[in-house]
C-alpha cells in the first residue's frame, strides 16, 4: 500500500506540474482560482419555475380578492350616500325628512 501511495502522490505533482506549465502564469506558475459553472439543473429549474407559478397565482387571486372586496365596500358606500341624500332606502322604501340631515351620511360611511 505503501508503494501505491508514494505513486499516486508522484502522478499528482506532475499533473499538477503540467497544468502550471500550461495555463499557470508565466512568472510564477501559480494557477487562477476558476469560479463554479453557473449553469443549473433541470430538475431545479423545474423546481424553480413551478414556485415562481404558485405565487404569481397566488398573487392574482389576492389582488382579484382586493379588488373584489374594494368593490363590495363602495357598492355598500354607494348605497349608504344614495340612501341619505335621495331619501330612499335600497328597498324602494320611502324614508323620513330628518334621514337627510348631514349626521346620517357620516353615521352611515364609518
Amino acid at each position: 500500500m505503501a508503494k501505491y501511495n508514494v505513486v499516486q502522490k508522484n502522478r499528482r505533482e506532475w499533473n499538477q506540474d503540467r497544468k502550471r506549465q500550461a495555463h499557470g502564469e508565466p512568472g510564477t506558475g501559480k494557477l487562477k482560482q476558476r469560479n463554479a459553472p453557473l449553469s443549473m439543473s433541470g430538475k431545479r429549474k423545474r423546481k424553480l419555475q413551478r414556485r415562481q407559478n404558485r405565487e404569481q397565482k397566488e398573487a392574482t387571486v389576492l389582488k382579484a380578492l382586493e379588488n373584489n372586496m374594494g368593490d363590495v365596500d363602495m357598492v355598500s358606500a354607494e348605497g349608504a350616500i344614495r340612501e341619505c341624500f335621495l331619501g330612499f332606502n335600497l328597498d324602494g322604501g320611502k324614508l323620513g325628512f330628518p334621514y337627510l340631515q348631514l349626521g346620517c351620511y357620516q353615521e352611515n360611511l364609518v
